[in-house]
């Protein structure tokens, strides 16, 4: 009998082995920096590799993404990579797999994105490396105020940018108070989280969409606080990122592994 341990009860989860470089705004990451990143992947019948949307590795059969980002399509024909930094390039790192089973939330709103998240189960065992590891699922929420990172293969605001390679930014985690009187036009739920600053400039954009944004502790841990959901632009002044609240789903997750 084999046991898979998820995130909650690994000590591997959320430790990087490669050091995290902490420069404030949206910058290129380094390789293994993000080691839980993964690159979601629809494979055209031409065998071309067409990215879909960021994920989150959890545990070493389970992803975390948005519903957004799977809900009316088929597992046949997707896959999802992790140790990439440029998914144009053929990197020893990166380890492809395919994909079993998608979950989405069986209330998800794709009106309001109330409810945005989804789990996919992988056809194979991720074997842990120092390019991928998972991230820890919180066992408390995030403040107010505290800096976390987002990372993915989004839009820039710079046209120049490689879009192939990995960025990561760190932002800090709004009240959601604040975040509904910016967005008067839109519905900030219990279930979502805010991170961005007032004046724009630094935030996920599309592309970005089911990526992680996470958090650490005193220890260095990360945990996987946010699931990248939608903002209004790109960049915006009072225009962050809204994220589905992972620490609302954490019951729905471990349930949904144990029985799936």
């Amino acid at each position: 009998l084999t046991i898979f341990c998820t995130a909650l009860c690994s000590d591997e989860c959320g430790k990087t082995v490669v050091p995290i470089t902490k420069i404030v705004g949206g910058v290129q990451a380094s390789a293994g920096e993000w080691p839980w990143q993964g690159l979601f992947l629809k494979i055209s019948a031409l065998g071309a590799r067409i990215p879909i949307c960021g994920a989150t590795l959890i545990s070493q059969k389970w992803v975390l993404t948005a519903a957004h980002c799977t809900v009316g399509i088929t597992h046949t024909s997707l896959q999802i990579d992790f140790g990439v930094l440029d998914y144009a390039a053929n990197e020893a790192s990166a380890k492809a797999f395919a994909v079993e089973k998608i979950i989405d939330h069986e209330a998800y709103n794709n009106i309001n994105l109330l409810n945005d998240i989804s789990l996919i189960k992988l056809a194979g065992v991720v074997t842990y490396t120092d390019y991928i590891i998972p991230a820890c699922l919180p066992t408390a929420d995030i403040s107010a105020g505290e800096l976390c990172w987002i990372t993915g293969w989004g839009s820039t605001e710079v046209s120049t940018d490689a879009r192939n390679i990995l960025r990561e930014a760190s932002v800090p985690v709004l009240n959601n108070t604040q975040c509904s009187s910016w967005y008067s036009t839109f519905n900030i739920f219990s279930t979502n989280l805010c991170a961005g600053y007032q004046a724009g400039g630094v935030g996920s954009c599309q592309g970005d969409s089911g990526g992680p944004l996470v958090c650490s502790d005193n220890s260095g841990k990360f945990y996987l606080q946010g699931v990248t959901s939608w903002r209004a632009g790109c960049g915006e002044p009072d225009n962050p990122g809204v994220y589905t609240k992972v620490s609302e789903y954490v019951g729905w997750i471990e349930d949904r592994m144990a029985n799936f």
